[in-house]
């Protein structure tokens, strides 16, 4: 990628998240700023980046990483800076519905960053919706990460829209996902470290298994 690419691809990225990204961590961080106030701070940073090199600009602002078209285009990354000793988890996640909406599952699995599995599990959900089931396994897969004392995630799921929606691509509009995407953002502002990337189907198996392993157990009682 040319060096006049990747600076365009800086500045898009700034805009973006000046006008897209909702922002609750920043504001909640930086209590004495206003909204609007950092949103102009993120548009002002991208126009720097106009007028001098990339490698300066990054230099400044050392917390921004530019993605190549090699990388995952979903790919999202929210770091706050902190002196707390950090534990990293990957996070695999998937719903099931039968019906859509029907008889739902959520299923999710914690591993090492080197794939060694630390907890497994699945659990049926009543009658939901096949997002409502992804959004679902997202907030009990990183409730039970936490609560294993994991304060960075990779979050990996085959659900596009899910990863689209939580890394602000796009919107959420349908009033029951919102409430369930209020809880997922919730939780990631409690993070360190979350990183959010959609994975083929095939590399989400074991989350697979797992909400249909909790929907074929409670369907055959």
């Amino acid at each position: 990628m040319s060096q006049r690419q990747a600076e365009s691809n800086a500045r898009s990225i700034i805009n973006f998240i000046a006008d897209h990204e909702p922002l609750a961590a920043t504001l909640k961080e930086f209590s004495n700023y206003k909204e609007a106030s950092i949103r102009s701070l993120l548009r002002e940073i991208a126009e720097k980046c106009e007028s001098i090199e990339l490698t300066t600009c990054l230099k400044n602002y050392s917390d921004i990483k530019v993605l190549t078209p090699k990388q995952n285009s979903l790919a999202f990354n929210h770091r706050k800076n902190s002196a707390e000793q950090t534990m990293r988890v990957l996070l695999h996640t998937d719903g099931a519905s039968r019906g859509n909406p029907g008889p739902a599952a959520a299923g999710w699995v914690i591993s090492t960053p080197d794939g060694h599995i630390i907890k497994q599990n699945g659990i049926f959900l009543g009658n939901r919706t096949n997002n409502e089931a992804e959004y679902e396994a997202v907030i009990h897969g990183l409730s039970e990460a936490m609560k294993l004392g994991a304060n960075e995630v990779a979050l990996r799921a085959d659900s596009e829209l899910l990863i689209k929606q939580i890394t602000g691509v796009y919107k959420v509009r349908n009033q029951r996902m919102l409430s369930l995407y209020k809880k997922v953002r919730e939780l990631i502002d409690n993070l360190l470290d979350i990183d959010a990337r959609h994975v083929p189907r095939e590399q989400n198996s074991a989350a697979d298994s797992m909400a249909n392993k909790a929907l074929d157990k409670a369907l055959s009682r």
